[in-house]
């Protein structure tokens, strides 16, 4: 979670008076960029493994064991 978003509950806190939907609308702010994370994340995961099948059998198997 960013700083950003640490500081809104914070502030949240101090200022109660800005009221429920100002807060419930800046978790659903939070709750699509991690959509949005985890979106690129899944990408980037699909090209290396592509990357990583393209390689020769024979460098894979001289490679270090990949983590699971």
């Amino acid at each position: 979670m960013k700083l950003e978003c640490i500081a809104r509950f914070i502030e949240f806190e101090q200022h109660p008076e800005k009221g429920d939907a100002w807060l419930l609308a800046r978790i659903d702010e939070y709750l699509e960029q991690v959509e949005l994370v985890k979106e690129q994340a899944q990408r980037a995961e699909v090209y290396l493994k592509h990357l990583r099948e393209c390689f020769p059998q024979k460098v894979l198997e001289q490679s270090t064991p990949r983590k699971a």
